[in-house]
């Protein structure tokens, strides 16, 4: 059985990080949704770097909504 942990991103660095690190064991594969707009539905830019992450890049799937 594998594990996967997904959830939204926006901005939350060291949320992240955090969250990587406890769960990084536990965990087959996280999950990183991003969208292009915000819930008002007003467009927004990017802000994941995976460069901020490498150490779990492989464990990283990012999805732009």
């Amino acid at each position: 059985m594998k594990l996967i942990d997904c959830f939204m991103y926006f901005d939350e660095d060291l949320v992240l990080d955090i969250r990587l690190h406890t769960l990084a064991k536990e965990v087959d594969k996280f999950v990183i949704a991003e969208a292009t707009r915000n819930h008002a539905g007003e467009k927004k830019n990017l802000n994941f770097k995976i460069e901020n992450f490498v150490k779990f890049k492989d464990k990283i799937e990012y999805l732009v909504i």
